[in-house]
Order: structure tokens, then sequence, then C-alpha cells
């Protein structure tokens, strides 16, 4: 009987061990879960996190949104050396009939861009990122006005509206001065940190034209393109 007895205290704290055991097992479990959610970024039981991700790139983009100067039909006026186009100054030649302002297809003057104030080319940054700016031409003076005695053709660079390039940042020639256009590639740099935020992400761009009386004529329109390149600054 006595080992009965034994038998039954030994089976009691047995399973008193056991309850403990997995009481203080369940305890410990909680307090697990309770410092990992503790860690998390919901930062409790009732909370789920979600993740917002965006990545922003550099965007180098440069557009054209003047990108013609058409003078249209002319001619060296008579008993004149030469004439001059330049779209910085007036839309009427000098010594010359080119008119820009008249559109009129097949007269002389005619089938300019109908422009009545003098405007050149019009460049702006519209990227996201501050650019080095090149510019060329595919013809120069002698390849474009054939057949002439000393033809000129020349580009100048000048801020439009805002400051599209400080000072500091100008190069090449100065701002505002004719220089001769260069067909290299990838040309002439003419701005170093070239703005992108409006209004100060725009830069003019004239041209100046001397035609010579001797240079060769034609009824075929001649066509010389600028082209403006753009890298990182």
């Amino acid at each position: 009987m006595s080992s009965e007895k034994t038998l039954i205290v030994v089976a009691v704290i047995a399973v008193i061990v056991s309850a403990v055991a997995m009481f203080v097992s369940i305890f410990n479990m909680s307090n697990v879960n309770d410092w990992v959610l503790g860690l998390s970024p919901g930062g409790s039981a009732n909370q789920s996190v979600g993740v917002v991700n965006v990545t922003i790139v550099q965007n180098l983009v440069i557009n054209f949104s003047s990108d013609q100067i058409i003078w249209g039909r002319g001619a060296v006026d008579a008993g004149k050396s030469f004439a001059i186009l330049d779209s910085a100054s007036n839309v009427i030649a000098i010594n010359g009939t080119w008119n820009r302002s008249n559109s009129n297809s097949g007269t002389t003057p005619g089938e300019g861009d109908g422009k009545t104030t003098p405007s050149g080319f019009v460049l702006n940054n519209i990227g996201n990122i501050k650019a080095n700016l090149y510019l060329r031409t595919d013809l120069n003076a002698t390849t474009f006005l054939v057949g002439g005695t000393s033809p000129s053709y020349q580009y100048n660079v000048t801020n439009s509206g805002g400051i599209g390039c400080p000072v500091g940042n100008q190069t090449g020639s100065t701002y505002g001065s004719y220089v001769d256009v260069n067909i290299t590639s990838p040309g002439t740099k003419v701005c170093n940190m070239f703005e992108f935020v409006s209004p100060n992400n725009a830069l003019r761009i004239d041209i100046k034209l001397v035609i010579p009386n001797d240079v060769t004529t034609s009824n075929v329109a001649r066509t010389s393109r600028m082209f403006a390149t753009a890298e990182l600054a």
C-alpha cells in the first residue's frame, strides 16, 4: 500500500512539474513574440507594413523650342558688295531684299518664316540635371555660301528670359558677340552647367550671314543645320 501511495505522489508531482513547465514555456514564447513584434516596423501584433519604393534617375534632355531662322528669297542690292542678314538685329536684310516677315511663296522677297521681330534659335534644358553644352553646324561660310568672296557665317549666344548660363559658366566666345561657326564634332563648348529649372533653362542663339554679291545664285533654298550636344556636367 505504501508503494502505491508513493507512485501516486510521484505521478501527481510529475503532472504538476509538466504543467509548470508548459506554463513557463508558453509565457516565455509570448515574451519572445512581443519582443520580435516590438522590433518590427509595425511595432505590434495588430499592424502590418507596406513598402513604397522609387528610384529617380538623371534625365539629360535638351530641345530647340524655336528651331528655324528662314530668310527665304532675296538678293544683294544693286551696287552693294554684300548683304547682312542678322537674326538678332532685324527681320530685313541690310543691303539686300531678304525679309523674314514676308512669307509669300514664290516671290522675292518671300518664303520667309513670317517673323516680324528679330528672333533666333531658342534652346532649352528640359531634363532634370545641369549640362555642359556644345554647338556646331554642318556647313561653314564657304560651303554654305558657295562661290562668294569673303562670305561669313557666324553665331552668338545669349541668355533667354532667365539666366540659363551664369557668367561664371559661360565658355567659348563672349556672350552676345558673333563668332565663326564650328563644323568639328562635338562643337564649341558654350556653357558649363546649363541650368534646367525654368525660367533659367533657356539660351538664345542668333545667326549672322554676310552674303557677297558674287555668291553663286540658285532658285533652290540653301540649308544649314545647327547641332546642340549636351553632356553631364
